[in-house]
């Protein structure tokens, strides 16, 4: 068979496996979304669905808690915007629902498993795509927030298409591959605030040339994977990326710029995320290092009062949240530190678990699974990081979602679902390490059945 042939199978072989593990993660995530039909709508996950509805019919990004509560247009732009224009678009088509909401995420859920595929299979192999894809299909860190009208669900699908157009950026370095970094750098920022970070983190080094290959990750390789290693930084594809990234994110910033006192670039949403995790009750005690919304309820009250937009309330909240700091230095660090063991699951796991069950909505069974697949796919994921290290990848693209998690979280709050994009190249390197460990006991197999005291046995039997 001529390599030609044999990469065509190959591919073939790729494409059926991989739909067919989509069609395992869209059937599993249906029937999750549907079993949340009498599920009440709260939180965060009601800003979402009832923010879409009300972009849709032409009201634009508004507070739909005041609107519904108070039948008041409260300019809001305490959330990313991207998931609620995703939703917004189903909105507008008739799609306005709950249940309706939660089936048009579990497309962008089923999506992510194919990116996470084509990213993996890019940085690491074939296998360690397919691997990755079932890791993502079945981890419910994944599904669950396809279910439950969270806005991680499209963070996590622009994190892997990131990792996907990096690699293709390390791959191929030309314009257009750093146009693309650049988009999908953008629309990732748009989904989570941290993911701004990765502008700089992966988009940058990436196109520069800063990242590179040392060798192939496999015998045969599908493709050259080797990366001519030039030694100048490319400023002209680094200068593409982050212009690509500032004109997907631009249209916010200026909408953002038109309707607020207080200057947001890119949203209001941290002063109450960082007041609500640096106040008394999360300094010490039972909530230590998690967030408490009493925290916020009288400055909130207070400022309101005196008929200020959200920028303004934002405003007061950061300052008032810094003021704590600048009182409890001596225990600011500890609980920072505190706070970053936490969303990594080494403090308090198990209380951790309990409360997120308000107001996320995760059931007990749920938390405890995904606790469980955490632990077992981080685990994997270091193995698989040391291994692909020694084998030539780059580790920085899969390290900067972890330093962006830690970032966010040392100032403010830490839950679950700040830790939801790294979920993403931790299903990568579980998957790289899974392959490499199941090809290392074939090897080892192979060559116990083949050695002479094999043979020996063999014949006296």
């Amino acid at each position: 068979m001529s390599t030609g042939e044999s990469n065509v199978g190959s591919n073939r072989r790729f494409w059926t496996l991989l739909g067919l593990i989509m069609l395992v993660g869209l059937s599993g995530r249906t029937a999750y979304a549907s079993s949340h039909r009498s599920m009440p709508v709260n939180g965060d996950s009601y800003a979402y669905h009832g923010g879409a509805n009300l972009l849709a019919d032409g009201k634009g990004y508004i507070d739909p808690y005041r609107y519904r509560d108070q039948h008041k247009v409260w300019q809001t732009a305490d959330h990313p915007p991207l998931y609620i224009l995703y939703l917004a678009a189903w909105s507008s088509v008739g799609v306005d629902t709950p249940t309706g909401h939660r089936l048009a995420s579990v497309l962008i859920g089923t999506a992510t498993i194919a990116l996470v595929a084509l990213a993996a299979r890019r940085w690491f192999t074939p296998n360690a795509g397919l691997v990755a894809a079932g890791i993502v299909a079945i981890n419910p860190n994944f599904w669950f927030y396809d279910g439950s009208l969270h806005a991680e669900t499209v963070a996590q699908c622009t994190a892997a298409a990131l990792l996907w157009a990096a690699a293709v950026m390390v791959d191929r370095p030309r314009l257009r591959s750093a146009v693309v970094l650049g988009v999908v750098a953008g629309l990732a920022a748009l989904s989570r605030s941290e993911l701004l970070a990765m502008i700089p983190l992966v988009a940058v080094p990436c196109a520069a040339g800063w990242v590179r290959r040392r060798e192939s990750l496999e015998r045969e390789p599908i493709r050259s994977r080797l990366v001519a290693t030039a030694k100048r930084t490319n400023l002209r594809l680094v200068v593409a990326a982050v212009v690509a990234s500032l004109i997907v994110m631009a249209p916010w910033v200026a909408y953002n710029e038109s309707r607020f006192e207080v200057s947001a670039p890119l949203g209001n949403g941290y002063g109450i995320t960082l007041l609500s995790g640096n106040c008394d009750l999360t300094y010490s005690g039972q909530f230590m290092a998690y967030w408490a919304k009493p925290c916020v309820d009288a400055s909130v009250a207070r400022v309101e009062a005196t008929g200020v937009d959200q920028s303004q309330l934002d405003q007061a909240m950061r300052q008032e949240g810094f003021d704590y700091i600048s009182a409890h230095k001596g225990r600011f660090l500890v609980v920072s530190a505190a706070r970053v063991a936490r969303v990594f699951g080494f403090f308090r796991p198990n209380q951790t678990r309990q409360l997120e069950h308000f107001p996320d909505g995760r059931e007990v069974i749920v938390a405890n699974l995904g606790s469980a697949a955490w632990y077992l796919f981080a685990s994997l994921a270091v193995l698989g990081a040391v291994v692909a290290r020694r084998r030539g990848a780059p580790l920085s693209p899969f390290v900067a979602p972890y330093l962006a998690v830690a970032a966010a979280v040392f100032t403010t709050v830490a839950t679950t679902r700040y830790r939801s994009i790294v979920e993403v190249p931790t299903a990568m390197l579980a998957g790289y390490a899974l392959v490499r460990l199941s090809s290392m006991w074939i090897e080892r197999r192979a060559t116990r059945l083949s050695s002479p005291a094999s043979d020996t046995q063999i014949d006296q039997g």
